[in-house]
C-alpha cells in the first residue's frame, strides 16, 4: 500500500480489515476499518457511491463484536445516511443498512424500532434482488429475530419459512432456533 487517499488503497485496505475480522482479530481490524471508513469519506467515491456508507457498516460490525452497540448503533446510522444521502431510493445498500442497523437496534434491546427498519429494508430487497439471493435471506432471518424477541415466534417461523431451505425444516426445529437466540 502506498499513502494518501486513492479508491486503489481504499479496497485493499478494506480487505485486509476484513481478512483480520475473519481471523478473529477484531482490534486490529477495528482500527484498519476506522482508516478506510474516514479515507472514504474524503473521497467520497462518485463512481461506487455506496462506498462510504459501507465503510461506516463494517466498522459497526466490529465495533458489535466487542461489545460496544451502542457506538456501533451509531456507526451503522452513519452508514445508513450515507447510503441515503448517495443513492437512489430503491437501492438494494439502503436496504441492507436498514437490516444491518434493524440487527444492531434489536441487540441493544430496541425490538420495536428495529422491526419498522428490518420490514423496510427486506422490501428493499426483494424488490430488486431474486427470490433466494443472500441478503434476502439474511434479513428474513434478522427479521426473524426481531419478531420472536417481541413474543412473536409463530410469525417468525412464518416470515423465516418463506425462504425454500429452512421452508423444507420443521416448523419446531425453526420455532426452537429462534428460541435459542
Amino acid at each position: 500500500l502506498h499513502p494518501g487517499d486513492a479508491d486503489d488503497v481504499y479496497d485493499p485496505l478494506s480487505m485486509l480489515a476484513r481478512a483480520l475480522e475473519l481471523r478473529g482479530n477484531v482490534a486490529e481490524s477495528e482500527a484498519l476499518f476506522r482508516a478506510a471508513a474516514e479515507m472514504a469519506d474524503r473521497l467520497a467515491n462518485r463512481s461506487q457511491p455506496y462506498t462510504r456508507g459501507t465503510s461506516r457498516l463494517n466498522l459497526a460490525r466490529v465495533i458489535a463484536r466487542q461489545g460496544r452497540l451502542a457506538e456501533a448503533e451509531t456507526e451503522a446510522r452513519g452508514g445508513l445516511a450515507r447510503m441515503l444521502e448517495m443513492l437512489e431510493p430503491g437501492d438494494s445498500n439502503i436496504g441492507l443498512a436498514q437490516v444491518q442497523l434493524a440487527g444492531h437496534l434489536e441487540r441493544l434491546g430496541r425490538r420495536e424500532e428495529a422491526l419498522v427498519l428490518a420490514e423496510e429494508g427486506l422490501a428493499v430487497l426483494e424488490a430488486v434482488q431474486p427470490e433466494g439471493h443472500s441478503e434476502i435471506l439474511t434479513a428474513r432471518l434478522i427479521l426473524a429475530r426481531i419478531l420472536a424477541g417481541l413474543g412473536r415466534t409463530a410469525e417468525a417461523v412464518v416470515r423465516a419459512s418463506r425462504f425454500p431451505p429452512l421452508g423444507e425444516r420443521s416448523s419446531g426445529a425453526i420455532a426452537e432456533s429462534l428460541r435459542r437466540e
